[in-house]
């Protein structure tokens, strides 16, 4: 997250060193109260927190810390949406379960999106890399 000299005011006159230092601070804290929560929560909020420090860890490159709140997380690898979907056609609730698959399947489309995204990255990278 490292910012070069004046680029905030230089680039957005709305932002500031001031507020750059203040996002800072504040992502700093919301890292600090995750981790409470991924040490202290229930099993859904752990699970949640961990998924979000990922993130956070990513943003101020702290990879190896991202890395393995990633691999902490165990939520179940089925969507139970998906079940419940199930469960509304078969009992006649055709239209809301038509919504409810519809929105599934755009959600897992953006993610497989993000995914073809990664992996070009990564593919743009080793190419780029010597040896």
């Amino acid at each position: 997250m490292e910012i070069a000299q004046g680029a905030c005011a230089a680039d957005d006159p709305a932002r500031s060193p001031t507020q750059e230092g203040a996002a800072k601070t504040a992502l700093a804290r919301s890292i600090e109260l995750f981790e409470r929560c991924r040490q202290e929560g229930s099993l859904e909020q752990r699970e949640a927190a961990a998924f979000v420090l990922a993130g956070q860890y990513v943003l101020v490159g702290r990879h190896g810390e991202a890395l393995e709140a990633a691999r902490s997380i165990r939520a179940p690898q089925a969507d139970p949406r998906i079940m419940e979907a199930t469960a509304l056609a078969a009992s006649g609730e055709l239209e809301r379960a038509e919504e409810l698959a519809q929105r599934t399947l755009e959600e897992k489309e953006a993610d497989a999106s993000a995914l073809r995204d990664i992996l070009c990255g990564i593919r743009r990278a080793a190419a780029a890399t010597p040896g």
